[in-house]
């Protein structure tokens, strides 16, 4: 962030919520069940996978990702 910066760059910064996922079919909805399930709402989620590895990198944003950890047990 601060290299960006510095080349004038806007930048925010905020807390969000990452998770290990298995990479097969519905486990990125399982995860979005169960914040919608404790009241959460998502702004966004990135997921990085690679074919025939078993987990995937998932990071989603939240507004208290504190609260949704705590929550859904991330």
């Amino acid at each position: 962030a601060g290299a960006l910066r510095e080349h004038h760059y806007k930048v925010d910064e905020r807390d969000v919520l990452y998770a290990t996922v298995p990479n097969e079919p519905g486990s990125l909805g399982r995860v979005v069940k169960m914040l919608a399930e404790a009241g959460i709402n998502l702004d966004y989620a990135y997921a990085s996978g690679i074919d025939r590895v078993p987990m995937v990198a998932v990071v989603l944003g939240v507004a208290d990702p504190q609260r949704a950890s705590a929550a859904t047990g991330i």
